[in-house]
């Protein structure tokens, strides 16, 4: 599960306090969970368990992460004190943070990042509210890259085997042709689900940036 704000860590209303029980309620049914979040200011729990490597445009930036546990609940945090290391966690008592997008952003890569370099095998990815709906879109895009790189081997590896049976008349021994028709399909599927998604994720985007109404008529 990925969030800005978990309780017992961080809270500013019902958000952190779904993150605080649900985590707990999925462990009591038998499930491993973790929970990401970033390490804002106040927070002293955890210890280092990894510094990676997060990309942000054309910069890398090295971040710790920290972790705990809570009730058997892993908990990650992301430490990027430029982002998180703040009075409060989204603004002043009068405006937000003006690079909020930017702060939560890093917080959706980082957590791919996280995911991508611990090789853990998670089998569903749990995002909440807008500051996470980041981490839906790169998982898709990675799932399409691997898709096409899988399907591009594939390729390669029937065309050598047919190439070596047609010029030299080498039989490839195994399943080969199987296993190459296996991987090319594969592929091409999870090229198609990244498309979908990203086709879904513009729908959004259009959708969102609409007035949030519509001016009838003006008087006057």
């Amino acid at each position: 599960m990925v969030g800005s704000e978990v309780e017992p860590f961080a809270k500013t209303g019902g958000l952190a306090d779904v993150l605080g029980a649900l985590p707990r309620a999925l462990v009591r049914l038998g499930h491993e969970v973790t929970v990401v979040m970033p390490r804002y200011r106040g927070i002293t729990a955890g210890s280092i368990v990894g510094r990676i490597p997060v990309p942000l445009g054309a910069d890398r930036r090295e971040t710790d992460f920290l972790s705990t546990a809570v009730d058997g609940v892993r908990v990650v945090f992301v430490d990027r004190p430029e982002y998180y290391d703040r009075p409060t966690l989204y603004g002043t008592a009068t405006a937000d943070y003006e690079d909020n997008a930017e702060r939560f952003a890093f917080l959706a890569l980082a957590t791919v990042a996280w995911m991508a370099a611990t090789g853990d095998g998670y089998d569903v990815v749990h995002t909440h509210d807008w500051q996470t709906g980041l981490v839906p879109a790169l998982l898709l895009r990675t799932a399409a890259g691997a898709g096409m790189v899988l399907a591009v081997v594939s390729f390669g590896l029937a065309a050598v085997a047919t190439y070596r049976k047609l010029a030299y008349g080498v039989s490839v021994q195994g399943w080969t042709s199987l296993f190459a028709g296996i991987m090319l399909v594969g592929g091409l599927l999870l090229v198609s689900v990244g498309i979908i998604g990203e086709y879904l994720i513009r729908i959004i985007e259009t959708s969102e940036a609409k007035p949030t109404y519509f001016v009838r008529r003006r008087s006057g």
